[in-house]
């Protein structure tokens, strides 16, 4: 959460922000769970898509085998045009300002111009801001991560998406296949309000530190 603030001298500004954050170190999540509902698109060896928002059904199903070790199934997302409608997207819930997530999947490429892409998004639809992305075109399943520190505003939510990628003639049918996506939290960043009030009275603590 951006706190936008007005500050005479920049020195002060800097040196009160390295303090602030040295006082505050984040936390380290152990063994955090998946947020994702269904990331590996299926339930007892059963295909589906529970949890996922489709933007193009016909353009979305369910192949096997999926990727190594990961369960039977996975996702393919056909590509059409630019942008692409080939897309699920899943809303987060309970994630907090300050939160260092990170969105994996395992992702591969069918057809000469394929390939995936895993992004986040972050507003009040699923039409938010894109803050992170990652894809691949290659023909052999790779492991595709996004680490991203949540800003979020009153009544903002995280959104992921599975896309494939975008092309301006899709000959061949070219796709992307996707499997084991995850969504978690590393850790968390303290979100700290400032205020004009609060920074100047550590400025001037530390100029007396300073001086004496």
């Amino acid at each position: 959460m951006k706190h936008p603030i007005s500050i005479p001298s920049i020195a002060p500004f800097l040196v009160t922000s390295v303090l602030l954050l040295g006082e505050v170190p984040g936390t380290l999540a152990q063994g955090a769970p998946n947020l994702l509902v269904n990331g590996s698109f299926e339930t007892a060896g059963e295909p589906g898509l529970a949890g996922w928002l489709q933007a193009n059904p016909d353009l979305i199903s369910l192949v096997s085998p999926g990727a190594p070790g990961e369960g039977d199934w996975a996702l393919r997302l056909n590509a059409d045009w630019i942008p692409p409608t080939g897309f699920v997207t899943q809303r987060i819930e309970g994630l907090r300002d300050g939160d260092i997530i990170e969105l994996r999947a395992e992702v591969k490429a069918v057809g000469q111009y394929g390939g995936g892409q895993i992004l986040l998004f972050v507003g009040d639809s699923l039409r938010g801001k894109q803050t992170k992305s990652a894809w691949s075109s290659s023909d052999t399943w790779t492991t595709l991560s996004v680490v991203d520190t949540l800003e979020l505003a009153d009544g903002d939510s995280v959104w992921v998406r599975l896309s494939a990628l975008g092309v301006e003639v899709p000959v061949g049918e070219p796709a992307g296949l996707f499997d084991s996506a995850s969504l978690t939290v590393l850790g968390t960043v303290p979100v700290v309000p400032a205020t004009w009030g609060a920074l100047k009275a550590r400025y001037t603590g530390v100029r007396r530190g300073f001086e004496d």
